[in-house]
């Protein structure tokens, strides 16, 4: 029984060309060959795909973690910067304090050089 089938199936070679069952039977052979080929060539696509998601994964990590140290250095620096703000904003006040000190100690000693000069000129 197994040999008529493999005739059937394999012909003979002269019928072999004619025969329809073994050219469906090559027909489906040549398809799965096609379709392991396209298997494989999908595989090999995804594969670099995947590689490309992964490396893509890592530079966003190290993007990442590199942006929250300069965002820390940065409110370190913005911080210091205010506070030295703060100071720099004391001492010009202390200074145009000084100075409004100064002018009017000015003033009062520009008046008191006037009454002494007039005190002097009309001696």
């Amino acid at each position: 029984m197994k040999s008529v089938i493999y005739a059937l199936l394999l012909g003979s070679a002269a019928g072999a060309a004619t025969n329809p069952i073994a050219k469906v039977i090559q027909m489906v052979s040549d398809l799965q060959q096609k379709v392991i080929g396209e298997g494989r060539e999908a595989q090999t696509i995804y594969n670099q795909f995947a590689e490309m998601c992964e490396d893509r994964s890592r530079d966003l990590h190290n993007e990442i973690k590199t942006g929250k140290a300069t965002v820390s250095e940065l409110t370190a620096t913005i911080e210091k910067a205010s506070a030295d703000n703060t100071v720099l904003e004391e001492k010009v006040s202390d200074f145009a304090s000084s100075i409004s000190e100064d002018e009017a100690d000015l003033k009062k000693a520009t008046e008191m050089r006037a009454k002494e000069h007039g005190g002097f000129s009309s001696a």
